[in-house]
């Protein structure tokens, strides 16, 4: 095989490419041949036999019911307060800020320019603070009301099931279902 060239790579390609379409093409062939084999298997594992005796059984079954439960529950009653819009910090407030941020901007940087900016700091806080609380809730009080829920509760309750006698030539079996079913019915039994 030639290894130089352009053209000998196009033709490798070419030539493993023809190769892989025959491989998917056998491959696609093999499964649709083999489809009614695979369908004959399954069946022939199917055994059928025909009823000969039915019990009908009253049992108890373990079910999950929905069911309404209502209780007596303290609920709170909430109050609303509010501020005056644009009210903002009175003077007192804005003074005392003004002076505990100059304190600490001294203490931090050690010279007036940071007492300075501190006070400025702590005015604008306070400010923003008393601007910020504009209206609110709190619970007033608690008032006694019924509040229902849907929960699940595990019952049991009693059902009928069959408990189903079947043959075939020499062999006989039985199963348990909820359907009913009449002696002399083919049944499949596997």
């Amino acid at each position: 095989m030639n290894y130089q060239g352009e053209g000998s790579m196009l033709r490798n390609f070419d030539n493993t490419w023809f190769a892989w379409k025959w491989r998917i093409v056998g491959a696609f062939i093999g499964l649709i041949m083999a489809a009614p084999l695979f369908i004959m298997a399954v069946k022939a594992d199917t055994m059928w036999g025909e009823v000969w005796h039915v019990e009908r059984m009253l049992v108890n079954v373990n079910k999950n019911q929905n069911q309404q439960r209502c209780s007596i529950q303290r609920i709170p009653v909430y109050g609303e307060h509010y501020q005056q819009h644009g009210q903002g910090s009175s003077a007192g407030d804005l003074l005392g800020a003004m002076v505990l941020g100059g304190i600490f901007g001294h203490a931090l940087s050690g010279n007036n320019d940071g007492a300075a900016a501190g006070a400025v700091l702590g005015a604008l806080v306070q400010n923003d603070k008393a601007n910020s609380q504009q209206s609110g809730r709190y619970i007033a009080g608690y008032e006694e009301r019924e509040v229902c829920n849907i929960v699940t509760v595990p019952t049991t309750v009693k059902e009928y099931r069959y408990v189903v006698h079947w043959k075939k030539n020499n062999m006989r079996g039985h199963f348990f279902t909820r359907k009913k079913r009449e002696v002399g019915e083919i049944v499949k039994v596997n």
